[in-house]
């Protein structure tokens, strides 16, 4: 696989709302989801994070609607119908309104959802201060592989010091550098797992200099 050059992206302080119905049942359309979905693009919102209240965690709020029956009236007829397989959404079923944060790539300006960045793009965590003790800045660093996401101050699945809880004094990778230009290795206080390479899914590498590499 060729080297993947990786980019930071940052809040844009918008989210996109989608209008979902979903229901727990086997479906021929995506038999490992578990369930039949059916999204529609409603419209972008302001979005700012906020303290959840009942913990040190933040969480993302928007000023549009949260309930179907908040959903303006020249948009209600936008709800789907049907899942991609066929199946008939019920009443009973879940009406959701869905949101989903936009972030813009600091190289090129391009707007894009966690959901869509492609392999390389690269972000704070920003609501998840306190879960982990960030290393290059005062958010957890993540990057996404072909694989899936990468949380780089994370704590590795195969750590060989699983009660030590002290990340100021240990860390499964350690990172260097100025994100995006960014080295994952061991060169630090850390546990004997690995190499400082991560396995996401089926893909397995380095970040070297701010590159994704085998």
């Amino acid at each position: 696989m060729p080297r993947i050059r990786c980019f930071m992206i940052e809040p844009s302080g918008r989210a996109r709302l989608s209008l979902r119905r979903y229901a727990a049942a086997d479906c021929p359309a995506a038999p490992k989801r578990g369930y039949h979905n059916a999204e529609a693009t409603l419209f972008e919102v302001d979005e700012w994070l906020e303290p959840s209240g009942d913990s040190d965690r933040k969480v993302f709020r928007h000023d549009g609607p949260q309930r179907r029956e908040e959903v303006p009236v020249g948009h209600r007829d936008r709800w789907p119908a049907r899942c991609a397989c066929g199946y008939a959404f019920v009443e009973s079923d879940t009406w959701q309104i869905f949101s989903e944060s936009l972030y813009r790539r600091t190289d090129s300006g391009e707007i894009v959802t966690l959901r869509d960045a492609p392999a390389g793009a690269m972000w704070w965590l920003t609501w998840m201060e306190g879960f982990f003790h960030p290393q290059l800045g005062t958010s957890p660093l993540c990057v996404m592989t072909p694989g899936g996401e990468w949380i780089i101050d994370s704590r590795c699945s195969n750590c060989t010091m699983p009660d030590d809880y002290n990340q100021e004094r240990h860390h499964c990778w350690i990172a260097h550098g100025l994100p995006p230009d960014v080295t994952v290795d061991k060169a630090g206080i850390t546990c004997g797992a690995g190499a400082g390479s991560i396995q996401a899914g089926s893909y397995h590498g380095f970040l070297r200099n701010g590159y994704l590499e085998d």
